[in-house]
């Protein structure tokens, strides 16, 4: 027999699917995104020289930084003015070498762990399920955290903006790729006044978009009365495992789709298309083999990071945000300013010589049985009036160099 629960998630699943893409009439949205549309492609680039940027200029930097530094393999993806430029992008190494046969190449088209740019498109889901329930940005968190978690005054005073512009204060989940529902628990019951309202950047904060995103729907959308969302905390193991259905089930929709990856419904924390997925390195060298990810390979970490794509997928989602596809170009412009000059979703921003630039970075190494490897991953989106251009690099290999923005800022402005 089904817990109500469970029913609750089906329900939640089922009329998830009903609901309207992003459409004219919800707070100023554009035109709704062609549902079945793949990626945009041009391998011709010539289009892309309005306001005089050269994507090909670009590519020969990005090109001459990333070969010098003995990786084990990368990628990159360049878009402009929404469309992905094929001949702009590159690659280099392996997602497997030859030891860990088959080997096979890295590519813009190969996926792998994306880190913390995954925060980024959290960000996006969490925002979009605020505008369709009706919320702004400044609704504190506290009403939609599980009430058996006895959250805090300080914690429930947090608003959504504070949360992600890491301007909580919570307290653990720093530098933690593992937070489950348990320690969610725990961070909401101690005190964040000693950093609250200040910046400190803390995988926390969109660890719990995984929580904060279903009772947002539950609450504001399905209307589930407080006895409905009772019975649905009994089980907290049961709760941590659909919330992260629930959660994973948006982004798909929400951005994913949104943004006209094509196989948005399959996509999630592993790479649908393949058995062989890619492995993670510390060094080029054929004969040190690579090291997987179970941390990251489950759905119940994602929201901090965890998400699987390759460069091209995360580009257009950019390209796509930018476009006013996900979210509107009000709630965009929200998203860019931020809180005390603190982008939402995004490290940082630079202000560049044709605009500003902003930025999300991850990067990550562990060790698994005396093996080393990590992930390098940087996203930009260059925001300027004169070519809308969007770059994803990643890597399977901890380089910490790639996620300096400095040496592609330099790259892009050189690129005119």
């Amino acid at each position: 027999m089904k817990t109500p629960f469970i029913d609750i998630v089906a329900a939640s699943l089922a009329l998830a699917i009903t609901l309207p893409g992003y459409q004219e009439g919800e707070q100023g949205r554009g035109p709704i995104p062609n549902e079945s549309a793949s990626r945009q492609v041009s391998t011709d680039v010539g289009f892309s020289k309005i306001g005089r940027f050269d994507p090909l200029m670009l590519k020969t930097e990005i090109d001459k930084f990333l070969s010098n530094h003995n990786l084990a393999g990368y990628a990159y993806a360049i878009f402009v003015d929404g469309q992905w430029v094929e001949a702009a992008g590159g690659q280099g190494g392996h997602i497997r070498k030859g030891i860990d046969a088959p080997a096979a190449p890295h590519s813009p088209l190969a996926r792998q762990e994306i880190a913390s740019c995954s925060k980024y498109i959290t960000t996006l889901a969490m925002v979009r399920m605020l505008d369709r329930a009706g919320l702004p940005l400044d609704t504190t968190i506290g009403a939609y955290l599980p009430a058996y978690m006895n959250a805090i005054a300080s914690v429930r005073a947090i608003t959504f903006r504070q949360l992600l512009a890491h301007h909580s204060g919570l307290v653990g989940g720093m530098n933690d790729i593992n937070i489950t529902l348990a320690k969610m628990q725990q961070c909401v019951q101690t005190s964040n006044s000693a950093q609250f309202n200040t910046y400190q950047y803390n995988n926390m904060n969109l660890a719990l978009c995984r929580l904060l995103l279903p009772y947002v729907y539950w609450k504001e959308v399905m209307k589930l009365t407080p006895q409905t969302l009772a019975e649905s905390e009994i089980n907290p193991s049961l709760l941590d495992n659909q919330l992260a259905t629930l959660f994973l089930s948006f982004v798909r929709t929400d951005v994913f789709k949104a943004a006209g990856l094509s196989t948005w419904e399959e996509l999630g924390a592993t790479d649908p298309g393949t058995t062989r997925p890619t492995l993670y390195y510390d060094t080029n060298l054929e004969g040190a083999a690579g090291v997987t990810v179970p941390p990251l390979s489950t759905i119940l970490n994602l929201g901090q990071g965890g998400f699987d794509l390759n460069a091209v997928e995360l580009a257009q989602i950019a390209s796509a945000a930018n476009d006013n596809k996900i979210v509107s170009k009000s709630l965009m412009k929200a998203i860019r300013t931020g809180y005390k000059n603190r982008p939402l979703g995004f490290n940082d921003f630079r202000s560049g010589a044709y605009g500003r630039y902003y930025f999300k970075y991850g990067n990550i190494n562990w060790n698994v049985n005396g093996r080393r490897g990590g992930v390098a991953t940087l996203l930009v989106d260059f925001d300027c009036s004169q070519a809308h251009v969007q770059v994803a690099i990643l890597s399977n290999d901890d380089e910490p160099d790639i996620t300096n923005i400095n040496w592609l800022q330099e790259a892009f402005d050189k690129s005119w």
